[in-house]
């Protein structure tokens, strides 16, 4: 018995439903896109944040940093001009 031959109109609906299914992957497919460019976006401003608070804090740590090693030698000088004045030294 030969295998049976699909007629005409089961090929139609056949060709139609996977067109359907392909046009709703593809529309899937956008949309997944249009998320993972919006994710990217908002990950890149987060970046941005990042970056200038990083330089910030940066620029604030050379601040101190500067700060304390002016103490380091000022404090000391002026401890020991005070002394020779007072003639402990």
């Amino acid at each position: 018995m030969p295998p049976e031959s699909p007629q005409p109109d089961q090929l139609w609906l056949m060709l139609g439903e996977m067109r359907g299914d392909l046009k709703y992957l593809v529309e899937e497919r956008r949309s997944t896109n249009r998320r993972l460019d919006d994710v990217e976006a908002h990950v890149e401003g987060s970046i941005e944040k990042h970056n200038a608070r990083l330089t910030k804090l940066e620029a604030f740590k050379i601040r101190v940093g500067v700060f304390t090693a002016a103490l380091g030698v000022i404090v000391p000088t002026a401890i020991t001009a005070i002394a020779h004045k007072m003639g402990l030294l």
